[in-house]
């Protein structure tokens, strides 16, 4: 009984410290980076299939080849190859960034961000040929 109670402290006292190492994944650099009350407006969606450089999300293959006004929130998912991206307005390489891996072909891997301004998000391609979706909101 006392070795249950000590356990119980001591995951008490990991999630006081560190919540999202036990709610977020495997990923935790995937977690939403911010989170908005209230309903979310969709602003526009954009799928990007040329990674072999960098791209900004201001100058991804889309039908509008921009960010669309007003969006602060970007939904991001992996398809089919892994990718890096990095927020500071550095481009990313195949091995500097944050790696985000494909999920299946029924779960992508997809995570949201809300950096401002979202213009300032560049992603390359590991390898391969992925594909990204983006929705943007606000």
């Amino acid at each position: 009984m006392r070795n249950n109670k000590l356990i119980l402290l001591v995951a008490a006292m990991l999630l006081s410290i560190c919540p999202a190492a036990f709610f977020s994944g495997p990923a935790t650099a995937q977690t939403p980076v911010t989170s908005k009350a209230g309903p979310y407006t969709p602003l526009g969606y954009c799928q990007i299939t040329s990674l072999g450089s960098p791209v900004s999300l201001v100058t991804a293959s889309c039908s509008t080849g921009s960010v669309p006004a007003g969006a602060t929130i970007a939904e991001i998912c992996v398809e089919t190859q892994t990718i890096r991206y990095r927020d500071d307005g550095v481009a990313p390489t195949t091995t500097i960034g944050m790696p985000v891996a494909p999920g299946s072909s029924t779960f992508p891997s997809c995570f949201s961000y809300s950096i401002i301004p979202l213009s300032a998000m560049q992603l390359i391609a590991v390898s391969g040929s992925p594909v990204v979706d983006v929705s943007f909101y606000r």
